[in-house]
């Protein structure tokens, strides 16, 4: 509290937000306790902006909707240098959940955002709330791939808090919040078939929507290690130009492991020429891997690894990873899988097919302006188009040039270009 400020103004405000916090907060108790701050003429611009915050996040809590009046003064406040940046993204937050309600996934999304940004990689707990109101957002829209993402962003957000606090009784009040009920809720594990069909049919869509999709690849990759129970995985993927494989995303390895499991790859699945799929279930106890020392060091239960390939041709290959008790790969994951990988190296290699072609037309077209600008010459013959190309090569020379032939067939021309 700021020195001269009314205690009483204070403790209402700080009560009201802790009442929110309860399972079954009395809302009009919260709501006496805001009138009177609002009532507080000689409120400090803290107290305000708190007030205000509480505020949108008293009708986001019971879904009564805040007054345009009430919005304007949080826009307007936005303008203001030295603004407590969680304050900001509390604010986006309960506005993403208004818009949510009223249907609004567009804004939600946008005010999610806002939010996130405001944290700047601070407060996880909020930003867990912040990925969770997300994926709502994105249910609203039927994007179920980007849904799932923002959840599992929001249990990782949720999983750093809670590891900050070390004190177990503490830790376990916390992950009680009724704020975080959703997050509790156990993971689906898509173990219907017809589930799994509709998250691969999602993820290959938004791979064929993006004229970029080596740039959400990574994002893909998420979903398809969720879909599987997958902790940890990477894409290696052929470099254009050469023969060599790299990692191209990696997704919560260990530097080591990455290496272990790129060598792994490149030695299982590309090197060999064969390209055939591995799937280890007891990873321990499978002779295949058995030269992975991540295996041992990091406890890996069970691993699968498939190759990335276009018409017969490997390009690269996808490998995942489990060190949970009990969740030993299947089958059902290794084909799954695969067929996100087919779909993933279609996807890739027609956007490299893109470039290149881009690149050739990019080429064409400065040949075909350059020739253009031989425009007094006039010809297509193939003796001709030696004569051009003599003359873009000679153009540069600050050389003398002699120029042969007979009187009347462009010499000057020739001179002058």
């Amino acid at each position: 509290m700021s020195p001269g400020e009314p205690t009483s103004t204070f403790i209402a405000l700080t009560l009201s937000e802790a009442l929110l916090e309860e399972p079954d907060p009395d809302a009009s108790e919260i709501y006496d306790l805001l009138q009177r701050v609002e009532r507080e003429k000689a409120r400090s611009p803290l107290i305000d902006w708190g007030q205000i915050v509480v505020s949108l996040e008293y009708h986001a809590r019971f879904g009564t909707g805040p007054s345009e009046e009430l919005w304007q003064r949080f826009q307007d406040s936005l303008t203001q240098e030295g603004l407590d940046q969680t304050l900001v993204a509390r604010g986006w937050l309960a506005w993403s959940k208004e818009k949510a309600r009223k249907s609004d996934w567009r804004s939600a999304l946008d005010a999610c955002a806002k939010a996130i940004e405001a944290l700047g990689g601070r407060h996880h707990d909020l930003a867990a709330q912040a990925f969770l109101s997300m994926s709502k957002a994105h249910e609203l829209r039927g994007g179920r791939v980007e849904a799932n993402l923002a959840l599992d962003r929001a249990r990782g957000e949720l999983a750093i808090a809670a590891d900050l606090i070390e004190d177990e009784d503490l830790r376990n009040d916390f992950l009680a919040r009724p704020v975080f009920k959703a997050l509790r809720m156990q993971r689906r594990t898509f173990a219907d078939a017809a589930e799994r069909l509709a998250a691969l049919y999602e993820m290959v869509r938004a791979l064929n929507t993006e004229t970029d999709p080596e740039g959400q690849i990574g994002v893909i990759l998420d979903q398809a290690l969720r879909v599987v129970r997958a902790e940890r995985g990477l894409i290696l993927l052929r470099s254009e130009g050469d023969d060599t494989y790299r990692v191209r995303f990696a997704r919560n390895l260990e530097s080591d492991t990455v290496e272990d499991a790129a060598r792994f790859s490149r030695t299982a699945v590309l090197a060999a020429g064969r390209g055939e799929p591995v799937l280890a279930i007891n990873a321990a106890n499978d002779a295949r891997v058995a030269q992975m020392k991540s295996v041992s060091a990091y406890g890996i239960k069970s691993l699968l690894c498939v190759p990335l390939r276009v018409r017969d041709e490997l390009v690269g290959a996808v490998y995942a990873d489990s060190r949970a008790d009990g969740a030993l790969f299947q089958e059902q994951d290794l084909k799954f899988l695969a067929a996100f990988a087919d779909h993933a190296a279609l996807a890739l290699e027609n956007a490299r097919d893109l470039r290149r072609l881009e690149k050739r037309r990019a080429q064409l077209v400065s040949a075909i302006q350059s020739r253009e600008a031989l425009g007094a010459i006039v010809g297509r013959s193939a003796a001709m188009q030696k004569v051009y190309d003599l003359i873009e090569r000679v153009a540069e020379s600050h050389l003398p040039v002699l120029i042969q032939g007979d009187s009347g067939t462009g010499k000057e021309l020739v001179a002058r270009e």
